[in-house]
């Protein structure tokens, strides 16, 4: 296991519009809590539905405390050590940076994403959902945020970020959500795992096939146990649907800006039956 570090990065700070806002999302009150979430769930995805996508996330961002990303648009290999606005969250572990070269540099979600991921995973109060190469947080705080869900856990192989993400977590009082700095290829998922969330953190190179190990992982685990799995891989999906284990039930396209040109992009999920679904 990877060794964690002391003391993770202080909390970006934020203005006083969006502190009044992030009181309210954690209220002491149940139901004004709910109601604030739903009523800011509402306006985030009026934004997207409006095209404002980068507008939705930089409030998100800002909201919860997050730390802004730098390197939107920039290829994985061409991706800066230091890619945060805050100091003290480098990569270290990925990339070329002596690092491993099957594991990327982090990218944190955009919020049109997760949005299509909570939809088609579906998340109930019985859940357990895990998010693979989780960063800083975002999607693991969107989904501790807008989902029932029982637990969730990042599981994140850069030590200063999951410091980060394991305490920013606890500070907003997100109790249910963790971060684990574990490398996921080496370590048993964490305890009853029913979904996974997967926006393509590692790939494989010659002489390790770091997919094929993680795609074999979850056919284990959905073999034995109804499990759903959002994914961001062209790799990965091959493997889920070479399996006998997993079947594809949904998939979205989207662009997004490279260098000023429109590429695309497929999230799709995927499910398996396990005995319990007999």
């Amino acid at each position: 296991m990877p060794h964690r570090r002391p003391e993770a990065a202080r909390e970006p700070d934020i203005d006083d519009v969006y502190r009044v806002k992030r009181e309210a999302l954690f209220h002491e009150d149940p139901e004004r809590r709910a109601a604030a979430r739903a009523e800011w769930w509402d306006e985030l995805q009026a934004m997207m539905d409006r095209g404002h996508h980068q507008q939705a996330d930089r409030e998100f961002e800002r909201v919860m405390g997050l730390p802004g990303y730098k390197s939107y648009g920039i290829p994985k290999e061409e991706r800066p050590k230091n890619q945060f606005d805050t100091a003290g969250l480098d990569s270290e572990v990925a990339g070329d940076f002596g690092g491993r070269e099957d594991v990327y540099p982090p990218q944190p979600s955009d919020l049109r994403y997760l949005r299509w991921a909570k939809d088609a995973l579906n998340l109930g109060p019985d859940d357990v959902l895990m998010d693979v190469g989780s960063g800083t947080g975002k999607a693991i705080t969107f989904f501790g945020m807008f989902t029932p869900a029982k637990k969730i856990y990042g599981m994140e192989i850069e030590p200063s970020l999951a410091t980060f993400a394991d305490q920013h977590a606890a500070r907003l009082g997100l109790n249910h959500v963790r971060t684990l700095n574990r490398d996921v290829l080496e370590e048993p998922f964490p305890e009853g795992v029913t979904a996974a969330y997967f926006f393509e953190p590692f790939g494989s190179i010659e002489g390790k096939d770091a997919v094929g190990t993680f795609a074999d992982k979850l056919a284990d685990v959905g073999a034995q146990t109804p499990l759903r799995a959002a994914v961001k891989s062209d790799d990965l999906a091959e493997r889920l649907e070479a399996s006998e284990v997993f079947s594809r039930q949904a998939e979205e396209p989207f662009t997004y800006d490279f260098r000023g040109g429109l590429r695309e992009l497929s999230w799709k999920l995927y499910t398996s039956g396990g005995p319990a679904a007999a």
